[in-house]
């Protein structure tokens, strides 16, 4: 599952730069006596969400741009985001390199759950290896059934819709339906491959908060962008060739190389941001960073990799 990158994939994706947006999930919600989950009336799963679909929503949290953007990623089909990982596509091994550093950090042996917010297809959450607890968040429910059924398998892991400015109360809920005490709970949470800068920027930095609220004491976040030095790459190698993610677009139109933007037709937003913007807004998050290098052992750091910015931060930073 904003930096700011608006993809085409029903689900709260989450950061940088305003502040969050709420994606709730329509329909009034009904217990499900076989699993404690909640469920809507349209049958898609809906934990950790009162029965009105209204309920703790600020009055301002259906802005047009949000309402446009969270439809847009609500109705996306599975395939249309799946290109981003494919084995040709450009991300595949930036794909890789997270899996890879999150199962890292989850090996250290500090956490006791991991939840990712902005899941989409479970790419990076399914494959994640530690004998941890997992969770994925999507708002898009095609997404949750294709995880569903593609990681069924494994035990350590399940996916849920979950409305990523309303994190913290799901995660307590959730824990709560497990019998576990969330104050006691160690979470990394992560926002992965610019999820958090396809979300409407007014709503990126409740998301960065409602992180760093689920990580609790103890616990970590990380965030990772599309880094805007190879923006150009992104537009001609992916864009161009994946309309099915953001639909047919004029290059000379709907793309600002400047800005490293691009507002397509059918109302797909992305930025990429580049390292300096990152710690720029992280700390209109009064969260201070450093830029390092990869390994580096600080608690708040910002790295370059790839085609990939990383951005680890404490939850005890604000």
């Amino acid at each position: 599952h904003t930096h700011t990158h608006t993809q085409s994939k029903t689900r709260t994706r989450t950061m940088v730069q305003g502040e969050l947006k709420k994606v709730v999930v329509g329909g009034h919600a009904r217990a499900d006596a076989e699993g404690g989950k909640q469920k809507s009336d349209d049958g898609m799963l809906d934990e950790g969400r009162g029965s009105s679909p209204d309920e703790g929503v600020g009055k301002d949290s259906a802005s047009p741009q949000r309402s446009e953007v969270e439809e847009l990623w609500r109705t996306t089909p599975v395939d249309g985001w799946a290109v981003a990982s494919s084995d040709d596509s450009i991300f595949r091994g930036l794909y890789d390199d997270t899996i890879a550093s999150v199962s890292r950090e989850v090996e250290r042996g500090r956490y006791t759950a991991v939840v990712e917010v902005g899941c989409g297809t479970g790419e990076i959450i399914g494959k994640v290896t530690g004998a941890v607890a997992r969770y994925g968040v999507d708002i898009n429910a095609a997404f949750i059934a294709s995880c569903d059924s593609r990681f069924a398998a494994d035990p350590h892991v399940s996916f849920h819709i979950a409305d990523a400015t309303a994190l913290e109360q799901w995660w307590h809920s959730r824990c709560e339906l497990e019998g576990k005490d969330s104050s006691a709970e160690r979470v990394l949470v992560i926002c992965t491959n610019n999820t958090i800068n396809i979300m409407p920027a007014a709503i990126r930095s409740t998301v960065v908060r409602q992180m760093q609220l689920t990580a609790g004491k103890g616990g970590r976040c990380l965030i990772t962008m599309w880094s805007g030095t190879h923006f150009a790459t992104g537009v001609h190698g992916f864009y161009k060739l994946h309309p099915e993610l953001c639909g047919e677009f004029d290059v000379e139109k709907d793309v600002d190389f400047e800005r490293r933007r691009i507002v397509t037709p059918i109302g797909y937003e992305s930025e990429w941001s580049l390292v300096d913007e990152v710690k720029v807004v992280m700390a209109s998050y009064d969260v201070s960073m450093s830029v390092e290098e990869e390994g580096s052992e600080a608690a708040n750091v910002i790295y370059e990799k790839g085609l990939g910015i990383y951005v680890w931060f404490e939850s005890s930073a604000i």
